[in-house]
């Protein structure tokens, strides 16, 4: 489903997942930018620097159509690194 940059698209799911670990939770498969801004906003470690930041920033843009997946996808996968979270396949 090919969505307009500019509308809204809570709904939307990124192409490739990201996989994270998370302390005291199982691997997980983040698929879109509003399951990702719920892990940053709730359940994240306590490592709140510029990606963080910007991760967070690109989600919620691209939830109300500002930002486009990919760039949210990869700041989210940026944070994820940073915060020593990220699963490598």
């Amino acid at each position: 489903m090919l969505i307009h940059r500019t509308e809204p698209c809570h709904h939307a799911e990124w192409i490739k997942p990201v996989a994270i670990h998370l302390p005291l939770c199982a691997a997980l498969e983040i698929y879109s930018p509003l399951i990702a801004l719920d892990m940053l906003m709730y359940r994240w470690p306590n490592d709140h620097g510029p990606e963080y930041t910007q991760a967070r920033q690109n989600c919620l843009d691209a939830l109300v159509g500002k930002c486009d997946l990919e760039t949210a996808r990869e700041s989210f996968m940026i944070a994820s690194n940073h915060a020593h979270v990220l699963n490598v396949h």
